[in-house]
């Protein structure tokens, strides 16, 4: 009887913040409001409007930005594209509904995307780029030694990498990853316990084939990192109550 019950339950689903700013913009062009070339209130003002911090709504712009629904320009603001309202419309809708990937999707997706990016910046990094990714792994590293989960800095690292690899597409698509990385890694606890020093380790031998500008053994590098974080993650799970089927129920 009991398994009957339970077997007719879904899991619930909790929006998340960027999610409804979206719906909200969506609701503005389908009303009209909102026009091809008009100019979106700054990024602060939509916070104290939507009564949240930064995050959600520099996400929601974000994903916007990446589906060609709007364009950010340095001391222009962000406004919206040039196509029909109709067609904005459904793509926003199409952005919502492709929000809540699995563990393992998110792990797949991340090794397609990392690992050429990272490939193809051993092959164009040069000193002055790599400064960047230098001082974000020594930020992680230092904050993993204070035994912290240092999971933002850990996310930077990966960002200032895939930010040198001469790829916008690639940076998109890791900026994109992100925000949902990070939540994940926050909510299965994935760097704590010590794992963060581990992480920083693989970071570290990333780092270090970028610099001799070997571009095979960087990827190699990254590859191996990703695959010990999905073994960190399922670590983690196992770790905490009710671990069964974790991968199917949770989700970034």
């Amino acid at each position: 009887m009991e398994s009957d019950v339970l077997n007719r339950l879904s899991a619930v689903e909790i929006e998340q913040p960027s999610d409804i700013i979206l719906r909200q913009i969506k609701a503005l062009i389908d009303e009209g409001t909102l026009r091809p070339g008009d100019r979106l209130p700054s990024e602060r003002s939509l916070a104290e409007r939507f009564n949240v911090g930064r995050t959600p709504v520099r996400e929601a712009l974000r994903r916007l930005e990446f589906y060609g629904i709007v364009r950010t320009r340095p001391q222009s603001g962000t406004t919206v594209e040039n196509i029909a309202p109709k067609g904005l419309a459904g793509l926003i809708s199409n952005v919502i509904s492709l929000t809540e990937p699995t563990l393992n999707s998110t792990i797949e997706a991340r090794r397609l995307i990392e690992v050429e990016a990272t490939r193809l910046a051993g092959l164009r990094a040069d000193p002055v780029s790599l400064v960047a990714v230098r001082d974000a792994q020594r930020a992680h590293a230092e904050a993993a030694a204070r035994g912290e989960p240092a999971v933002e800095e850990d996310v930077l690292f990966h960002l200032a990498i895939a930010r040198i690899c001469g790829n916008e597409i690639l940076h998109s698509l890791t900026s994109v990853l992100a925000p949902g990385i990070s939540q994940l890694a926050h909510d299965r606890g994935s760097c704590l316990e010590g794992r963060a020093l581990n992480a920083a380790e693989e970071h570290a031998a990333v780092l270090r084939a970028l610099e001799r500008g070997d571009a095979d053994a960087a990827a190699h590098a990254m590859h191996r990192h990703l695959t010990m974080t999905q073994a960190r993650f399922d670590t983690a799970a196992a770790s905490q109550p009710g671990a069964d089927n974790r991968d199917g129920a949770r989700h970034v």
